[in-house]
């Protein structure tokens, strides 16, 4: 068993070209997890965003500061505090600030093969 807190963690910038977002990676394969990575998203300033993009996994996400949005190619969710929203996998999706505060969630994604990377790692 480990505990800690999110921001002993560092933030890092995303792989995934135009975001606009830190990810803190709490518990990952290497950490001693099998099945699941638990990371937290932040997108820091109103109008900054995530584009679209997909992946062949889902994404479980629960929101636990801040205001924003996500969206699809053909609808987009306002997301605060105590909101979660479930991205199946192959769906595109894209997240965007849209209060005054940083946006901060947490995702839940399955550990991929080795040397498969996510966008935002």
């Amino acid at each position: 068993m480990f505990t800690g807190h999110y921001t002993e963690v560092e933030a890092k910038a995303p792989g995934m070209a135009g975001a606009q977002a830190t990810t803190r990676w709490l518990i990952t394969r290497e950490r001693g997890a099998p099945n699941f990575a638990l990371r937290v998203i932040e997108i820091a300033g109103r109008g900054e965003r995530i584009p679209l993009h997909e992946h062949p996994y889902e994404h479980e996400i629960f929101v636990f500061e801040g205001r924003g949005r996500v969206f699809s190619d053909s609808e987009g969710r306002d997301l605060e505090p105590g909101d979660y929203a479930f991205v199946p996998p192959g769906e595109k999706h894209g997240f965007e600030n849209t209060g005054d505060s940083p946006l901060r969630f947490i995702c839940v994604i399955p550990i991929r093969p080795l040397g498969e990377r996510s966008h935002l790692a």
